[in-house]
């Protein structure tokens, strides 16, 4: 895991409308992980990821 988006969960939530907040969040996160391995500010450092 490289970065994380926190997704609001609301009680009248159904399945498909929880999954379709967290792909949108995805598709924010996405981008940006893979922006930050490119510029090479990912490092592994053991179990953990560090961010330059």
């Amino acid at each position: 895991v490289i970065l994380q988006q926190a997704v609001e969960v609301r009680d009248d939530d159904t399945p498909e409308v929880l999954a379709a907040r967290v792909f949108a969040a995805e598709c924010e996160a996405y981008p940006a992980a893979l922006a930050l391995l490119a510029a090479g500010k990912v490092s592994l450092e053991g179990r953990r990821v560090r961010i330059s």
